[in-house]
């Protein structure tokens, strides 16, 4: 790997050892807040150089497997991380969930039909249990990852790939989509 290959790696190395912090740890200190700001820095990053719609720069991401990266502290099993529950009742983890789903959307947009397969092959427990979640208040930080969340679902079935609309049909059910989006 040469020049700009060679930083993205380092990204990535950098990102999953954030990550891997954060969300296997189930208690709060300076160590965590640490990982927890470079995991942040790092995400928005990405999400910024993704912006351009660069398919040259998502394939590189891509091969270096950094969607899978982004997208594994929500998909490993239940005794290695902290659960949904936990997740939604550190607020301060929010942010983090935030970005991670929208640096998600950046890689599928465009559309990019091979990193959309990636993250189609990804556990969706989360996601379900996100969108089921009920949460009252519409100016919280749970309701605007829910809209992020479907902001995601629409960027990974943009180019209406069957497979991922049949996914998708199969999945996520429209009745929770739109209550979330007619608060």
């Amino acid at each position: 790997v040469h020049g700009k290959g060679k930083f993205f790696v380092l990204i990535r190395r950098e990102l999953e050892r954030s990550l891997d912090v954060v969300f296997i740890r189930n208690f709060r200190d300076k160590i965590w807040r640490d990982y927890y700001n470079r995991a942040l820095l790092l995400l928005q990053l990405i999400q910024n150089l993704c912006e351009e719609n660069n398919l040259e720069l998502k394939a590189m991401l891509r091969d270096i497997e950094l969607p899978s990266i982004i997208f594994k502290p929500l998909s490993i099993s239940k005794e290695e991380r902290i659960s949904i529950e936990q997740f939604v009742e550190h607020s301060d983890i929010i942010p983090l969930l935030i970005q991670i789903f929208q640096v998600l959307t950046e890689l599928c947009t465009g559309p990019c039909p091979t990193n959309q397969e990636i993250v189609f092959t990804m556990d969706f427990e989360f996601l379900e249990k996100m969108l089921f979640r009920e949460e009252l208040d519409i100016n919280s930080d749970v309701h605007n990852l829910k809209e992020i969340i479907i902001d995601f679902l629409l960027a990974a079935g943009e180019g209406f790939p069957a497979n991922i609309l049949e996914f998708l049909a199969q999945n996520v059910k429209l009745k929770m989509v739109l209550k979330v989006l007619l608060k």
